[in-house]
């Protein structure tokens, strides 16, 4: 490993080793370091999605749900017949425990499988009711089982990662569990990122979002509060 690298693991691990104790720790310079660090979106080990190419745009805001496959094409399939899209022909498809994904020209179509998890509402209506005073909203029901603490960890990290994966300065400086008598908690520290018109200087947010799952029912809220609004670079 060399020795940027060492020194970009030393720092997260020191991090993450603080916020188990909930200790905050990072500083202003380590935050911006990882927001302008183009290699770095995530800590090591978070949770994957096999749509990672620069070259594509997967939409997971067309909010559909399905656990029939041949449903889920056809709701991709009308969408296409009256879209603008450069090709409106399917061509590879994909399955996981969590969605179908149909690939037309450049773009994936995400359906997702409510036997996975059940949104409370349309992905977009939950985030604009979001505040940040960290305040739970209803996100929907998991409906993995057994409900493990790593089954809510995956839930946290792939929700965050459909949502920001495309965003610029949007990055995961930690990922942590929580445990009660009755809930799984999972808390993501996460960045998010308005750029400065000329002259002016970026805006760089700092936020905790709590994911929170009821161990009998899977019912999951979320809730964010914004921890901390740092000035970033000049333009």
């Amino acid at each position: 490993m060399n020795r940027p690298a060492t020194a970009l693991a030393a720092l997260l691990l020191a991090a993450l080793a603080a916020r188990a104790a909930d200790k905050p720790t990072w500083t202003d310079k380590q935050v911006l370091k990882l927001v302008y660090d183009p290699e770095y979106k995530f800590p090591k080990g978070f949770t994957t999605d096999h749509v990672h190419d620069a070259g594509l745009a997967l939409y997971y805001h067309m909010g559909w749900v399905s656990a029939d496959k041949a449903r889920a094409r056809r709701l991709v399939e009308a969408h296409l017949a009256r879209s603008n899209a450069e090709t409106r022909k399917i061509g590879a498809t994909k399955e996981t425990k969590k969605a179908f994904d149909f690939r037309a020209g450049r773009i994936w179509y995400r359906v997702h499988k409510p036997t996975y998890f059940a949104w409370a509402a349309h992905w977009v209506s939950i985030e604009t009711r979001l505040n940040r005073d960290g305040k739970p909203v209803a996100l929907g029901t998991l409906n993995v089982r057994p409900l493990t603490a790593a089954a809510v960890r995956e839930l946290a990290e792939y929700d965050h990662r459909i949502r920001y994966t495309n965003g610029r300065g949007a990055k995961v400086l930690a990922s942590a569990g929580k445990e009660t008598k009755k809930h799984f908690a999972h808390v993501l520290e996460t960045t998010t990122f308005v750029g400065g018109d000329w002259g002016l200087s970026d805006t760089v947010f700092r936020w905790r979002v709590t994911y929170t799952v009821d161990k009998k029912t899977g019912a999951t809220t979320k809730g964010r509060k914004l921890l901390r609004e740092i000035k970033g670079r000049q333009n």
